[in-house]
């Protein structure tokens, strides 16, 4: 084993020990950290995924959001959701919670219930619909929940991806 190796199972051992100190005093929200290391490294960008859900746990923990166990669910219904782009749901998450700031109500609507915006719809699709996903959480706080399921309706109703990514780009 080289030292790269050495000391990349080095820190991983060291994260996971602090980790299991924080589920054991009572931060539910690192529990999500079990399950992402029980994911397929060959299916998912990991590093990513862990990165964005510690990204999400900072900004719980600065803004006092106390969304500890609707940050785990809403991270297993993700995973549950098995979009072809993990990964990049969880940065949309992330971005959505910086979109939704300072609007505290907004921010704790995001950590809970950002399953709820991301569809599954064709990969070129999906990419474009996650990037509009933050601007409208930006611009409609609460209202972007009832907003998203309605174009993602009127996505459904339109013939090709051609007229959905022109639906898309209008909505830009």
């Amino acid at each position: 084993m080289n030292n790269n190796q050495s000391d990349s199972s080095s820190i991983s051992s060291t994260a996971k020990r602090h980790i299991t100190d924080l589920i054991k005093r009572g931060k539910v929200e690192y529990k999500i950290f079990e399950v992402v290391d029980t994911l397929d490294a060959n299916a998912f960008d990991i590093q990513n995924i862990r990165r964005s859900l510690f990204e999400i746990i900072e900004i719980n923990e600065r803004q006092q959001l106390r969304q500890n166990r609707q940050i785990h669910s809403t991270a297993q219904s993700i995973f549950g959701l098995k979009h072809p782009s993990t990964e990049v749901v969880f940065q949309t998450w992330v971005n959505c919670l910086y979109a939704a700031e300072p609007d505290r109500k907004t921010m704790r609507a995001v950590c809970a219930k950002f399953a709820s915006l991301v569809p599954t719809l064709s990969a070129e699709l999906d990419k474009r619909f996650l990037e509009l996903i933050p601007e409208f959480v930006k611009q409609h706080k609460v209202v972007a929940f009832q907003i998203v399921p309605t174009v993602f309706d009127n996505l459904n109703k339109l013939d090709s991806t051609e007229l959905c990514l022109k639906y898309l780009d209008f909505l830009l």
